[in-house]
């Protein structure tokens, strides 16, 4: 017998303040936008927030599926977009909450670094206007990405947030699990959640990151032994990102209780300046492209993946900048495949080609000249597809892709996707579903910033991070802050 009813939604972007690209509702319907029943349909037996929910309501718990929201990461995200998704979900928790059976719990999916043109802390104004539509009583517990901001509001608004621990993030699942178990228990009373939340002024670019080596490994280690006391159910580090021109980005640590603040606050402040202590390990010099190129043409195997760091589209890149490809192809690289350009334009003169067509394009650097500008050039259309792949690696498995329209084109001996849709290659099917195996590669470029060494790095002989121009570049001197505190680190001495 169903003895609960619980609202679920996602409404996830990491938005880039610093690009062009602003993030309308098309934006998101190219990545994920699910309303009511196509919420569960989407996200059963998905490696995902909403599939972790899916599988921990089990037979006892009704969930009642609002919306599923997500666009790859961009510039603002409208006002209208965003009053659009945020309206669907308040409509369904208020048809919940007015029901006969009433309502007794929220389980959401945010991310943490959202800023829309009318609002700058994004999941504070969801948190906050959910618990003004649901009252005091009923508990609001929500997942949020490691690079989150996180701010008062969010932590005052909801009953229990849970960060993930992994980065590349491949625990959205299991977080959804922790969290909704924290639901069950407070509907037990055995959860009376008390939260805290340490913000520390520094502010590191995300490069150096990760969760299997770097400083975050420390931190998290420091997470998982405070865990281990009988009252503490969960401590995240968020390490902010550093892209969203906000007054409170940055890095902050949040710790859960059962009914001891006080120890709560003891566990942030303790791991929030030993944060500190370490700030400069977050720092990282990257090679040039030519460094970069030399060291991989060089090498005996591959294949040897150049990570353009800079335009990470899972950071806010245009996904078509064209310093590193045309670096590669003055190099005269040979046995590189790369992903990806970026161009509608050049998508549909490959189209009207036809495989197997030779083709002049234009090709990339048309969002920011300062980013490479257009390479003019011919090349060979290898292959058309629609730009749809299923994720196979351990991040979004079993999520579909869509790329929108795809050309496969050989420029000399590179080839190179072109897509009209911004996605980060983050999994391999972005080459596989083209007809490109891989691991046979000498040379991959891959415009990411890390979530691709989940599917990468078990196949890959080296990997090496490229300093080019970007919106999401590591070097963050490169970017004008109107809004954040100063001073703050590595910004400013400190």
């Amino acid at each position: 017998m169903l003895s609960k009813r619980v609202v679920i939604g996602m409404i996830s972007h990491e938005t880039n303040s610093f690009s062009p690209i602003l993030t309308d509702l098309d934006r998101f319907a190219q990545r994920s936008l699910a309303y009511g029943p196509d919420v569960i349909t989407q996200g059963s037996g998905t490696n995902t927030g909403i599939g972790g929910y899916i599988a921990a309501a089990g037979s006892d718990v009704q969930l009642i599926p609002s919306v599923a929201a997500a666009a790859v990461p961009s510039g603002l995200v409208t006002t209208e977009a965003y009053e659009t998704i945020l309206g669907t979900l308040l409509e369904t928790l208020e048809a919940a909450r007015k029901a006969p059976e009433g309502l007794d719990g929220v389980a959401l999916c945010l991310h943490g670094a959202m800023v829309v043109q009318h609002v700058d802390d994004g999941e504070g104004d969801i948190l906050r206007r959910t618990r003004e539509c649901v009252g005091p009583d009923i508990p609001i517990v929500a997942t949020l990405d490691l690079h989150a901001n996180m701010t008062p509001t969010m932590v005052e608004a909801a009953d229990a947030l849970f960060g993930y621990d992994t980065n590349p993030h491949v625990d959205g699942y299991a977080r959804a699990l922790e969290a909704f178990d924290a639901l069950r228990d407070i509907w037990a009373g055995t959860l009376r959640p008390r939260m805290h939340l340490e913000s520390v002024r520094m502010m590191p670019p995300t490069i150096n990151m990760r969760t299997a080596e770097g400083p975050m490994v420390e931190l998290f280690e420091r997470a998982r032994y405070h865990e281990e006391k009988a009252t503490v159910r969960n401590v995240s580090i968020f390490g902010g990102f550093p892209y969203t021109d906000v007054e409170f980005a940055g890095l902050s640590v949040l710790t859960l209780t059962h009914d001891d603040r006080d120890r709560a606050e003891r566990i942030g402040r303790s791991i929030a300046e030993r944060a500190w202590e370490i700030r400069h390990q977050f720092l990282k010099a990257l090679r040039t492209p030519e460094d970069a190129i030399d060291a991989a043409m060089r090498a005996e195997r591959g294949p040897i993946i150049l990570a353009d760091v800079a335009d990470n589209m899972g950071g806010g890149g245009s996904g078509d900048t064209t310093v590193l490809l045309r670096a590669l192809l003055d190099a005269g690289a040979e046995d590189v495949g790369f992903a990806l350009i970026v161009d509608p334009e050049a998508v549909a003169a490959c189209v009207a080609a036809g495989p197997g067509s030779g083709v002049r394009l234009s090709l990339g650097g048309k969002i920011a000249e300062a980013h490479g500008g257009p390479i003019d050039c011919e090349g060979v259309v290898r292959a058309l597809t629609d730009g749809r792949f299923v994720n196979k690696g351990p991040m979004g498995t079993g999520v579909t892709t869509t790329l929108g329209r795809t050309a496969r084109v050989q420029i000399g001996s590179v080839e190179v996707i072109v897509t009209e849709n911004r996605t980060a290659p983050n999994d391999p099917e972005v080459f596989r579903h083209c007809g490109i195996e891989p691991t046979d590669k000498h040379i991959l470029v891959v415009k990411s910033r890390g979530h691709f060494r989940a599917a990468y790095e078990p196949f890959a002989a080296d990997i090496i991070e490229v300093d080019c121009p970007g919106f999401a570049s590591p070097n963050l001197e490169h970017f004008d802050y109107k809004k954040l505190r100063r001073p703050i680190f590595p910004l400013d001495a400190l």
